[in-house]
């Protein structure tokens, strides 16, 4: 689940018990065959067709920074006070002290926290300093930025210490995908399409080589070869798949395009092939009324990268490969509406709490496209959100919800 617009000192509260089940029955969760499906050579042809040229790649739900028609309109309508307080604190102060014993600490105690915490939040601070500098469009936080960002760059591994105990060491993890790497990949690569140019060169040809040998090439390694091998996710049933398949995706996308991209337009449709391959696993895995066993909360955090993805699909195939149509897809996306006791009210049973709050957009984004009902939760007066799940910031989910038409309140 995501938690928007906490300050960085209660970020960190348990707030629901399915991060510790992940724990315990993830790395095994789907066992049986390791095989995936072969992607058909033609299929793939297909999908590149319906792909832009390399001129007009990346392609994404938001312009980057530079178009300021957009950005000064977002900056014209939210409100930013606390974002650019947020922001200004997190740049006077360094980022978070990982270690190699912090990450051991897992193996040894089983405590996630000391590593989880820090860990999480330098990526928040990335997107407090993001889109701060976005709005104001000063130049003001680009150093901090680029420390930001060469301080997670740094990382032995992007995956949580809580998914690799089958890896040796922190760096021995390097390569593997889980899903804080999906998210982090996704988050950097994001940082980059953004800002651009504002970022020096040789920063982002380090965030290409980074995102191309921790995330990408593992995951197209095992796509070509036919054998998911440790990355159980890939023709998994439950959200890892939607999580981890989306982020790997999105991160390529993103990076695609310009000079000296880390994904080919090729291999773009290659890993567009792939998700539309693998998340009918996914989607197999959740009833045919929209009901998700892991509760309201994992329904967010998994369909919510279904949605953000497919949706990233649909966009940079023009249309051409809609991976949300269909009525199975309509009743998943107006599961909340239907699954509460009452409006704002859910069941308590699987990572649910008491207290319970959805994130605005990806109803708002049902709303939209399937004529769902409740109206629109979100407006264009409030603060910007930034989401973070207890593994990572989800700051690709800030320009998702940022993207869509929305009307200040009480207007029609």
């Amino acid at each position: 689940m995501w938690h928007p617009n906490k300050s960085i000192e209660t970020l960190f509260l348990p707030l629901f018990s399915c991060v510790l089940l992940s724990a315990v029955v993830a790395p095994g969760a789907e066992t049986g065959k390791t095989s995936l499906p072969p992607l058909n050579p033609k299929r793939i042809a297909e999908i590149a067709e319906h792909l832009p040229p390399d001129s007009a790649l990346p392609i994404f739900y938001t312009p980057p920074f530079s178009n300021r028609t957009f950005w000064n309109k977002i900056a014209a309508t939210y409100k930013l006070d606390s974002l650019y307080a947020r922001a200004d604190r997190a740049a006077s102060t360094p980022p978070p002290i990982l270690t190699r014993d912090l990450f051991e600490e897992f193996r040894k105690t089983g405590k996630r926290p000391s590593f989880e915490k820090p860990f999480t939040e330098r990526t928040l601070r990335l997107g407090l300093l993001l889109f701060a500098e976005g709005l104001a469009n000063d130049g003001k936080r680009l150093q901090a930025i680029e420390r930001e960002l060469t301080t997670i760059l740094d990382e032995p591994s992007w995956a949580a210490p809580v998914h690799t105990t089958q890896r040796t060491s922190w760096e021995a993890s390097r390569n593997f995908v889980d899903l804080a790497a999906a998210a982090r990949a996704w988050d950097v690569a994001m940082a980059d399409y953004l800002l651009g140019d504002k970022l020096p060169p040789a920063l982002r040809v380090r965030i290409r080589t980074e995102v191309r040998e921790r995330v990408l090439d593992p995951y197209l390694e095992r796509i070509r070869l036919g054998d998911r091998r440790d990355f159980w996710w890939m023709n998994g049933t439950n959200n890892w798949n939607a999580i981890c398949n989306g982020g790997v995706l999105a991160a390529g996308l993103l990076l695609s395009g310009g000079s000296s991209p880390a994904a080919s337009r090729a291999e773009c449709a290659e890993l567009i092939s792939a998700f539309e391959a693998l998340t009918p696993y996914y989607l197999s895995g959740l009833e045919d009324d929209g009901f998700c066993e892991e509760g309201i909360s994992y329904w967010v955090y998994g369909y919510g990268h279904y949605t953000m993805a497919a949706e990233l699909v649909r966009l940079a195939t023009s249309g051409y490969l809609d991976l949300l149509a269909g009525e199975k897809q309509k009743t998943l996306a107006i599961f909340d509406v239907r699954w509460q006791i009452v409006p704002g009210v859910f069941p308590l049973f699987g990572d649910v709490f008491a207290g319970t709050k959805l994130p605005p957009f990806l109803h708002d984004f049902a709303t939209l496209r399937y004529g769902g009902t409740g109206g629109l939760l979100g407006s264009v007066e409030r603060e910007i959100p930034i989401y973070h799940h207890d593994l990572s910031a989800h700051l690709y989910a800030t320009c998702f919800d940022l993207s869509l038409p929305r009307l200040p309140t009480g207007a029609t």
